[in-house]
């Protein structure tokens, strides 16, 4: 077995979780599913619209009802020794999204679905430029 792989591990709030990296054939579908849903957060810049690219986001997330795309993303990943599949994933994370963010975001990164792209750090921004707009109006009242 090629080390492309080979589980890639990482600590995620106290969980052990392993990846394994999707072949072409399964991760070239997956990565068009995630371009097109993270497309508007992605493609941001500081003259960007962020109220029209979260509203966009969100729209994708429920196109796919979200569910599905995360149970593909996470199908080659395991919890403290369990594979997440579509009930693990069901029980695991219930009340328990922020944690379950961040393992996407891992997986994503393992992956390299995004190829360079930090979508941490485009987040971020995105409250940042959130936070100077509320700013703006504020001011301007």
């Amino acid at each position: 077995m090629s080390g492309k792989f080979e589980p890639v591990k990482k600590v995620i709030d106290g969980k052990e979780y392993a990846v394994v990296r999707f072949p072409f054939s399964q991760g070239l579908s997956i990565q068009s599913r995630i371009i097109k849903t993270f497309g508007p957060v992605i493609l941001l810049d500081k003259e960007s619209d962020t109220g029209e690219a979260v509203s966009k986001f969100v729209e994708m997330l429920g196109v796919d009802g979200g569910f599905g795309l995360v149970v593909d993303i996470l199908k080659r990943t395991y919890c403290n020794g369990k594979v997440l599949n579509e009930r693990a994933i069901d029980d695991e994370y219930a009340g328990e999204y922020l944690h379950l963010y961040k393992v996407v975001l891992f997986v994503i990164e393992v992956n390299r679905f995004l190829g360079d792209v930090n979508i941490l750090e485009k987040l971020n921004s995105l409250k940042i430029k959130s936070a100077e707009i509320l700013t703006e109006k504020s001011v301007a009242n």
